[in-house]
């Protein structure tokens, strides 16, 4: 759909649906068989029984999900060469750092592991073999968690991640968020979700109610890929969250096959800064086991990032990066 489309769909629609999605597994399909069974076409695709299929039904309604060379389609579909090529199972060097959900790799943040839960399993997400057991929010973890947090104060930002933190009830959100809060030493709450792209009705009234209790600043990234991803109710489910004074950024991984063209990127960047939404990372692959496929060559990627510097403004340049395990932020790549 092109911008024009979108943005006149928006200017149209009516902010104040109040549906929640209670229960996502009624919108997503979780097999090769069932997808085939969905599209009545025989995709000739493999079980990865290590990280299963997952994708939300409406995500295959934004593809043309008919040709397996769909942009969308190729983030969620399995792949036999998942099987082969690379064995690190922790490229970000994750493993060994959490310690009750809480990671604290960057100065002055830490990151939240709060579910293991999410809408979607993009076949090259980097914790597809992330050690949740142990690690779950249960009560004593979360506790221990807080301790921590309250403990540490040169933390000035708390990251909640997953899995997708949306996957939470959003009284378990709003108990965690109103605990986090408390910690008055934080000044800033990010979240990190895909649900907005998966299930845009799980931006409701209850949800934005459990965000308002962090009472300083809230940042919320959508991890988007493509522009194909953006229709008007995610349009919907982004203004929302706008008009609650959360600031509003993107981060994109640079996939093979996917996203590595330069014009692309482009329409990607313009219809989010449409919706107000900025368009913060530009990752490289983190490369996890399985996801091999998806890697662009540093030198590859570089061009595409100048290239796009070319076609758009700065503001709308995503900053190139890679994290490197050890590193004390995120490696800017020039």
């Amino acid at each position: 759909m092109q911008r024009r489309l979108l943005l006149s769909h928006y200017n149209g629609i009516a902010l104040d649906r109040e549906i929640m999605s209670h229960n996502i597994k009624k919108k997503t399909i979780n097999s090769v068989t069932k997808l085939e069974k969905n599209l009545g076409n025989k995709l000739n695709l493999e079980e990865i029984t290590t990280f299963k299929t997952k994708i939300p039904k409406r995500f295959i309604e934004l593809a043309n999900a008919i040709h397996l060379d769909d942009p969308l389609m190729k983030q969620v579909l399995p792949d036999a060469r998942e099987l082969f090529g690379g064995d690190d199972l922790d490229p970000v060097n994750e493993h060994g750092l959490v310690n009750q959900g809480l990671i604290k790799k960057y100065n002055g943040r830490a990151l939240l592991i709060v579910t293991e839960a999410c809408p979607m399993h993009c076949r090259y997400c980097f914790r597809r073999e992330f050690p949740y057991k142990g690690n779950q929010m249960s009560t004593d973890n979360l506790n221990g968690a807080i301790r921590a947090i309250n403990a540490d104060k040169s933390l000035i930002e708390i990251i909640l991640s997953g899995g997708d933190p949306l996957s939470l009830s959003d009284d378990r959100l709003d108990d965690l968020i109103t605990r986090i809060n408390a910690l008055h030493h934080i000044q800033t709450l990010r979240i990190h979700s895909r649900y907005p792209i998966a299930d845009p009705q799980r931006v409701n009234s209850s949800l934005l109610a459990a965000l308002k209790k962090f009472t300083r600043k809230t940042v919320f990234v959508f991890h988007i890929n493509h522009p194909n991803e953006i229709d008007g109710e995610f349009i919907d489910a982004a203004v929302k969250l706008k008009n609650n004074e959360i600031r509003l950024l993107n981060q994109s991984v640079l996939l093979k096959g996917v996203n590595d063209n330069p014009n692309t990127l482009k329409e990607l960047s313009l219809m989010l800064f449409d919706i107000g939404i900025t368009p913060y990372y530009l990752h490289l692959l983190d490369e996890v086991k399985g996801a091999s496929h998806f890697k662009i060559e540093t030198e590859e990627a570089v061009k595409i990032h100048e290239r796009l510097k070319e076609l758009v403004s700065g503001y709308l340049v995503p900053k190139l990066v890679k994290e490197i395990a050890g590193e004390s932020s995120k490696v800017t790549i020039s």
